[in-house]
C-alpha cells in the first residue's frame, strides 16, 4: 500500500485529437506522475480527465480539449488538524464530485488515520471524515450504489500480519471495505487466503498498490499478485484469474480497463533473465518487454491484439473512444484512438 511515494516531478502534455482529420490540441500541465504510479495519478470519468498533483498537493480537472475546469488545493480546503497528510488515491462520480482518501496524523497525536475528503463538482469542500475503523487504504473506487469500496487492512488485518508474518502459517482476511460518502463503515468482503510468512505480505501489499477497477457489472478487480487477478461480484462471489504462464516468460498486468465490452487487461511479458530481492515487481526483471491486450472471459484471459510498448491505457469514454498515454522521462502525451 502506499507507505512509499510513486510520485515524481513531470510536464504533462495533454495531446486531445479529435477522430476526423482535426489539428491535435497540445497544453502543458505541470503535474507529478511517473510511470508507476500513473494509474493513480491520471483517472478518466466521461469525458473529463483528472490529474493529482503531489507537489502541488492538487487535483484537476480537463476536458478533452484540454482545458482545465476545476482545480482542487487539497491543503487549503480541508479544515482538518491534521498534520503530514498525503492522499493516497481518489475517485470521483459521475457527476464530478471528487473523493480523496489520504492518511494524516491529529494534531497532538502520532498516530496516522484514514481520512476521506469529499468535493462537490465545482471543486468545494463538502465533507471531511476520520474513518473509523481505521484503514490500512492502498487503492479507492466507486462502486454502482454510490458507496466506497476501500482495498487495503483494516486493523483486524493489520494486527493478523503482525501475528503471522513470521508464523508461517495462513489464514483469511477481507481485503474491500466498503464506506459510505459520508465515512461510515458498512462492511468488508473480498476474503483471500493470507500469506505464509514476510516476504509474501510484502508482495501482496505491493500488488494491492497497483490497480482496482470496477466495470459496468459492479464487479471489483485487484491484482492478487503478480500471477493472479481477483474479482468480487456485487453479491460477495469472488473468482481469481490466473495469468497464463510461459516457459522462462514473464507476464506482469500493467493496466485493467474496464469497457461497454468488458474487462481488458493489458499484460507486460518478457524474458525472465535476473532476479533480484530489490526489484519493485517482485524477484525478478523483465528484458526485451512486450505488451499484449487480453479480454478477461468467463474461463480466463482471452489474448486480443499486441500493443505499441509504453502506451497506457487511461479509459474508454462515454462515446465508447479510448484515452491512452505514452509516458516517458520528463512527459506524458495522450491521445485518443477508436480501438483498444
Amino acid at each position: 500500500m502506499s507507505r512509499h511515494s510513486f510520485w515524481s516531478s513531470l510536464t504533462v502534455i495533454l495531446l486531445a485529437a479529435s477522430l476526423v482529420n482535426a489539428q491535435p490540441f497540445e497544453r502543458k500541465i505541470e503535474s507529478e506522475c511517473d510511470i508507476d504510479g500513473q494509474q493513480k495519478a491520471v483517472k478518466l470519468q466521461g469525458d473529463r480527465l483528472w490529474i493529482y498533483s503531489a507537489d502541488r498537493l492538487s487535483l484537476e480537472c480537463l476536458d478533452l480539449s484540454g482545458t482545465r475546469l476545476v482545480e482542487i488545493e487539497l491543503a487549503e480546503t480541508t479544515e482538518l488538524p491534521l498534520r503530514d497528510f498525503k492522499p493516497v488515491d481518489f475517485a470521483i462520480d459521475k457527476q464530478g464530485s471528487a473523493y480523496v482518501l489520504g492518511l494524516g496524523r491529529d494534531s497532538g497525536s502520532d498516530k496516522f488515520f484514514t481520512y476521506l475528503l469529499s468535493y462537490d463538482p465545482n471543486g468545494r469542500l463538502t465533507g471531511e471524515h476520520r474513518l473509523q475503523p481505521r484503514v490500512a487504504v492502498a487503492r479507492v473506487a466507486l462502486i454502482p450504489d454510490g458507496n466506497l469500496a476501500l482495498l487495503g487492512l483494516d486493523e483486524d488485518g493489520m494486527a493478523l500480519q503482525r501475528r503471522q508474518g513470521a508464523s508461517g502459517s495462513s489464514s483469511q482476511i477481507k481485503l474491500v471495505h466498503i464506506f459510505s460518502p459520508n465515512g461510515n463503515r458498512l462492511r468488508s468482503t473480498g476474503t483471500v487466503t493470507t500469506p505464509v510468512d514476510n516476504k509474501g505480505w510484502d508482495r501482496l501489499l505491493a500488488s494491492l498498490d497497483h490497480f482496482f477497477v470496477v466495470d459496468t457489472a459492479g464487479r471489483l478487480h485487484f491484482e492478487l499478485d503478480q500471477s493472479c487477478l481477483f474479482s468480487l461480484s456485487p453479491d460477495g462471489q469472488t473468482r481469481q484469474f490466473r495469468i497464463p504462464a510461459a516457459e522462462r516468460q514473464l507476464r506482469l498486468p500493467v493496466t485493467l480497463a474496464p469497457s461497454r465490452d468488458g474487462l481488458f487487461v493489458v499484460l507486460a511479458e518478457g524474458e525472465n533473465e535476473v532476479a533480484s530481492e530489490h526489484s519493485e515487481r517482485g524477484s525478478f526483471i523483465m528484458s526485451n518487454p512486450t505488451e499484449a491486450v487480453y479480454k478477461l472471459e468467463p474461463n480466463g484471459l482471452v489474448l486480443v491484439r499486441q500493443l505499441k510498448s509504453g502506451t497506457r491505457i487511461i479509459g474508454q469514454t462515454e462515446d465508447g473512444k479510448w484515452v491512452k498515454a505514452r509516458f516517458s522521462t520528463g512527459r506524458a502525451v495522450f491521445f485518443i484512438e477508436n480501438e483498444l
